[in-house]
Order: C-alpha cells, then sequence, then structure tokens
C-alpha cells in the first residue's frame, strides 16, 4: 500500500538503502515469513517473487515446471475463510501449525473449516481440530526434519534434525509431494529436503548458489547467484542491479474539500504511547490487561462558543468518511478555528488488534486521514467546568 512505499521512499530519500545498518525490515509475525515468501508461497506471487501475471515469468516457471501456473490469483486466509463459510471452498488441508491457538479470531477460523465436507489436518498434536478433521495425517516437529529457515536478514540457514521420527510421521513437504502424486501431478519424485532445495534453486535465482552441504558450515545471505557468490550481507552497497530500489509514485491524495453548513469542521487524528495530562486506567478483563481512559475531543473556543459547548460537556463527532462517530468530552485546547482533535493511546490500539478476528489485525488498522465532520453536544458537564470563550 501507499504506506509502505512511503516508508521505502524515506529510507530512499535518506539515504538508508545500502548502507550497513540501513534498510527496511518489515515485522512479519512468523520466524520464517521472509523464506516462505521467497518459495512463493502467496496467492499473488511466484517462486523467487515472480509475478504472476508476467509473461516472461510464467514462461520461465513453466520451463522448468512443465505447465503454466494458473492465471487467477488465489485466495488469501480471509477470502478461503469466507468462501468455507459460504460453501464454495469444501476442502481444506491444514499442515502443521498452520491454525495456531494463540491467533486471536481462533474460534471463527475453527468454525469455518468445521463447514467443509472434507478437512485434511497433518500435525504433530492432538488438538481441536484433529478431533474434527476427517483424515488426521501425523507430522515431524521442526526438531525432526531438514530444510530450511531464512531470517529478516535474508540469511538462510540449515534446519537439521536432533532426533529421528519414531513412528509414521512425514515431513511437510513428503506430505504435499505424496498428496500431489496421488492426484496425478508429475514432478514430485523428490527423494530428499535437498532434492526439493535443488528445485528451488532452479526457481529463485537468488539462492542458486546454495546448497544444502554448503549451508552446513553456516548461513549465507542472499542473493547467492552461484557457488562462487560469498553471499551478501548489505543489499544494494554496489548501488547496482536491475532491482535496484527507485522511488515509487504515491497515489495523489485530493485536497479536503471545503468546509460547509452541514460538515464545518475538520478533524486531525492522532495516536500517542502516553499523555500525562490524562488519567489512564489498567483494566483485566480474562487474561488480558486493557488501558482506558476517557475519551476527549479538542475543541477549539471560538467554535465551542458557537455551538454551546462548555469544558467537559460530552459530545460526538460524525461524518460520512468516520466509520462510526466518535464521542468523549469537549477539551477547548484546539489551536485552530474549525479544527477538532481526537486522540487515541497505543495501548488501546493494540488492545483492539489483539481481539480482531482478521489474521493479520495490522492491516485493518485505519490511517490517520484527516476528514469533514460536525459536532453535537450529547450532554453538559456534570461538574464545574469552564464557560467556552
Amino acid at each position: 500500500g501507499d504506506l509502505v512505499r512511503a516508508v521505502l521512499n524515506l529510507a530512499l530519500l535518506t539515504g538508508n538503502v545500502g548502507r550497513q545498518g540501513g534498510g527496511v525490515f518489515p515485522l512479519f509475525p512468523g520466524g520464517n515469513a521472509q523464506g516462505a515468501a521467497d518459495m512463493g508461497c502467496s496467492p499473488y506471487i511466484l517462486p523467487g517473487h515472480r509475478r504472476l501475471r508476467s509473461e516472461e515469468d510464467r514462461a520461465a516457471v513453466e520451463a522448468l515446471w512443465g505447465s503454466l501456473p494458473p492465471r487467477p490469483e488465489g485466495k488469501g486466509v480471509p477470502q478461503m475463510l469466507a468462501s468455507m463459510e459460504d460453501g464454495t471452498l469444501k476442502a481444506a488441508v491444514v499442515m502443521a501449525d498452520g491454525v495456531a491457538p494463540t491467533v486471536a479470531g481462533l474460534g471463527d477460523i475453527a468454525a469455518a473449516l468445521g463447514k467443509t465436507e472434507f478437512l485434511v489436518v497433518s500435525t504433530p498434536f492432538e488438538s481441536d481440530l484433529t478431533a474434527t478433521a476427517d483424515v488426521v495425517l501425523p507430522a515431524t516437529t521442526y526438531a525432526e526434519e531438514t530444510g530450511t529457515v531464512t531470517n529478516l536478514e535474508r540469511r538462510v540457514q540449515l534446519l537439521r534434525p536432533c532426533r529421528v521420527a519414531a513412528g509414521e510421521e512425514r515431513a511437510g513437504w513428503e506430505t504435499l509431494a505424496a498428496l500431489a502424486r496421488r492426484l496425478g501431478a508429475k514432478g514430485f519424485d523428490f527423494a530428499s529436503a535437498a532434492a526439493v532445495f535443488e528445485e528451488v534453486r532452479m526457481l529463485v535465482p537468488a539462492y542458486g548458489g546454495l546448497t544444502h552441504r554448503r549451508l552446513e558450515r553456516g548461513g549465507v545471505q542472499w542473493p547467492c547467484p552461484d557457488e562462487d557468490h560469498p553471499g551478501t550481507p548489505t543489499l544494494y552497497a554496489s548501488g547496482e542491479g536491475a532491482a535496484k530500489p527507485a522511488f515509487s509514485r504515491l497515489a495523489p491524495r485530493l485536497p479536503i474539500e471545503a468546509g460547509d453548513a452541514d460538515l464545518p469542521f475538520l478533524l486531525a487524528p492522532g495516536r500517542v504511547l502516553h499523555d500525562p495530562r490524562r488519567e489512564v486506567r489498567i483494566v483485566r478483563t480474562g487474561h488480558m490487561n486493557r488501558a482506558e481512559r476517557e475519551d476527549s475531543v479538542e475543541v477549539h473556543p471560538e467554535d465551542a462558543d458557537c455551538l454551546g459547548i462548555n469544558e467537559g460537556d460530552r459530545i460526538e463527532v460524525s461524518g460520512p468518511d468516520l466509520h462510526e462517530p466518535i464521542a468523549g468530552a469537549a477539551r477547548l485546547t484546539s489551536p485552530q478555528p474549525g479544527l477538532v482533535g481526537v486522540t487515541r493511546l497505543f495501548a488501546t490500539v493494540a488492545s483492539d488488534m489483539q481481539e480482531s478476528n482478521s489474521p493479520d489485525p495490522v492491516l485493518t488498522l485505519g490511517g490517520l486521514l484527516f476528514c469533514r465532520v460536525k459536532l453535537a453536544k450529547v450532554r453538559a458537564s456534570t461538574g464545574a467546568g469552564a464557560t467556552a470563550g
């Protein structure tokens, strides 16, 4: 989105790309999220971050796989859950810890999975999901697997087993390869995790110089295009390469329309870590702490005088661009006539995200956008608040 592109533009503008200690690090929720993206574990990209809609990228994948990737983009987690709910997605395979019990909204996810006609769960441990699955396939833990993980600094590291699986457990790649063969797919006759990685080397140019044998000596940072390449500790340090980042053109934000009789005020939302001027209470709800405080709305004294609003009165802010009205105690501290301010605590935002049903609640966090609003007095202050004016 525009926010990510703006951060990248800022890093470029300040010279923090291609230098030690610089760069932009996305805070992924999982330990191997970078590696998963490199492998194309997304409905929107192909291995090696190739573009699903690029004919050149599709042809490169077809040359190795012998068939073209499906043209339509796949479904992300929210879309898959919605399709399970409405019955259009009738079967699902859940791998390992694909649905973790610590993820907010697990109840909704489990309910959606429960509506499928056929559910396969491949996991090392019993859970509520295995109790409702049609088929349960025993899986190895990470301590019993061979593979690679890639961290945020692009360091590819070899994962080696510290114990041998004792029963019928299979690694994830073994389960998927066996399933593909049963469905009649070609090219899944891998003998080992190292053999799978050989295909990765051919599909992902940045991994071209890596092998399991080489990674036994230690992690290597990609891009590493050939076996003589030492790896790349600092990306873009040489200032060259076709993939060198460039400034992105952001979608222009139209000027805020002038106020009118219906929407005379401009709302400036904000977030702060701490506000020493206002009391905050920590309330424990279940197993969580939640920060609570009285919400307030900053209004200029001249505007308050025109509307008959006094300090401490309960007022409501509403407008077509707000998801829902904002209510709070009036504070006659706005620095500019016509400007209304509302500030939330980051602690409150964090609590809302924790309780969100979205698989990735950060993406649902609203932006701090100015918009036109109106004010309404809900009730007068019960205290001896100062008179506006």
